[in-house]
């Protein structure tokens, strides 16, 4: 009966989508990634989806951020939903890729007071996510490109 209760618990938390990343637990391990050329248009890009996608820059700037902070990051789903943080919050909504093209849905998201952040890192994440038109990705780096190829952010996969 215990048992049956703990799976029970544990298949709610896992439908709930509950970001337990960045709480002291390590992401799940990744696949290589792809380029967007391997995505057909109007199909969800597998490079995306295999990552889970830590932020390194915000445009031409190395991103910081405090230790014990939920780490800026996204995690591509799929069925289009993304999952991450923003440096203090985490975010939940929805995308859509068409071959290299990429754009946000809206983005919910926790609204914790986070004194000491870096430089308004949560609401300029959420602003390069919403000015996004583009993206490339290598076996270790995704970039989401904005208006005219503009670098608005830059992520490092890392292993889950």
């Amino acid at each position: 009966m215990k048992l049956l209760a703990m799976v029970l618990a544990w298949g709610i938390v896992s439908a709930s989508g509950v970001d337990t990343v960045g709480r002291g637990q390590q992401p799940p391990p990744a696949a290589p990634p792809t380029t967007p050329a391997a995505a057909q248009p109007g199909t969800v890009a597998p490079g995306l989806e295999s990552a889970y996608w830590r932020l390194t820059h915000l445009g031409d700037e190395e991103a910081t951020f405090q230790k014990n902070v939920r780490e800026p990051h996204l995690v591509f789903n799929a069925g289009g939903t993304v999952t991450g943080a923003d440096g203090c919050n985490t975010l939940r909504g929805s995308y859509t890729v068409k071959g290299e093209a990429l754009s946000f849905g809206p983005l919910m998201g926790t609204l914790m007071a986070c004194p000491g952040l870096p430089d308004k890192l949560d609401s300029r994440f959420k602003e390069a996510l919403g000015n996004t038109t583009k993206w490339k990705a290598s076996a270790t780096e995704l970039t989401l490109l904005g208006d005219k190829d503009t670098v608005l952010a830059r992520f490092e996969a890392v292993s889950r």
